[in-house]
């Protein structure tokens, strides 16, 4: 945490540092188990003091990590910066296990349910050809594989850069009515959630807060609204439960630490005057 953007050639130091789990999957997989869903991480993970850290950090949320496959190197790492003026942050990213060949990957017994971030396709894919529905993608930068695994899951959810790119790459109405999913879900921060079919747009308006830290307020979305359909929800309590977890993930300070608990959120969400709103809570209610 630093108190503005760092400016070039000068010394600059910072309010608060912390060193965790984090990454798309990762975080999510820390609300769903903070929130008490029996959540394992299929992953990669390094052979050094920071891999120990982030098993650690996984651990103690309670994230089941039998499956992280090892290899002999450094884990994948990001330094994030964040901007204590404006609650905006920047990511500088190494990616370690791009220099180390995925092995064979055991598939879970039993999953109600999976998360895909894009990465480790060949993963992904096999993981959604055993996986139960539900299954929802985070599809943040937009690849040719992301793309695909777009058309593998039940539930895909788009930045919005993803979208806007998605959409430039269609250059006729053919090619985008085979790229398009039947429905596809677009976020833009603060401003309203987009559920998005081939006939109609919909809009979700967001909870106004004041930012301090919007790291990982995505990767929280994507874990809520799992969680909201592994629990019989339909795509509107979905959506409003995850825009509740994400918006206050954002008043605190930290990752997946900054993580709302299932009934800060719903106390968040009783605020809300709206059939939807009720619902939710009462759908919600036996698990608080």
């Amino acid at each position: 945490m630093t108190d503005g953007f760092p400016k070039e050639n000068h010394k600059q130091f910072t309010s608060a540092l912390h060193t965790g789990a984090g990454g798309p999957a990762a975080n999510a997989a820390c609300l769903l188990a903070k929130w008490g869903v029996h959540t394992t991480l299929l992953s990669q993970i390094g052979n050094d003091p920071l891999s120990d850290i982030v098993i650690a950090d996984l651990t103690r949320f309670g994230v089941q990590t039998d499956y992280l496959q090892p290899y002999d190197g450094p884990v994948n790492c990001a330094m994030i910066i964040s901007n204590g003026q404006n609650g905006t942050r920047t990511v500088l990213s190494h990616n370690s296990a791009k220099h180390h060949p995925l092995k064979e990957m055991p598939i879970p017994q039993r999953a109600d349910g999976v998360l895909v971030d894009g990465h480790q396709f060949e993963w992904s894919q096999r993981l959604l050809m055993h996986a139960a529905t539900p299954s929802v993608l985070d599809a943040g930068s937009f690849r040719r594989e992301t793309q695909t695994l777009m058309h593998g899951v039940t539930d895909p959810i788009a930045s919005t850069p993803f979208f806007i790119a998605m959409m430039d790459a269609c250059h006729s109405q053919e090619a985008l009515e085979m790229m398009y999913p039947p429905m596809l879900i677009v976020t833009d921060g603060e401003n309203p959630v987009k559920e998005i079919t081939r006939d109609a747009t919909r809009e979700h308006p967001v909870f106004q807060v004041t930012a301090v830290d919007t790291l990982a307020a995505g990767d929280c979305f994507h874990g809520a609204y799992l969680f909201g359909r592994l629990h019989g929800c339909n795509t509107a309590e979905c959506i409003l439960l995850a825009a509740g977890a994400a918006a206050l993930s954002v008043t605190s300070r930290g990752g997946c630490h900054s993580f709302p608990t299932l009934k800060e959120t719903s106390e968040l969400i009783k605020k809300q005057d709206s059939p939807t709103a009720e619902n939710l809570i009462r759908r919600l209610s036996s698990l608080l």
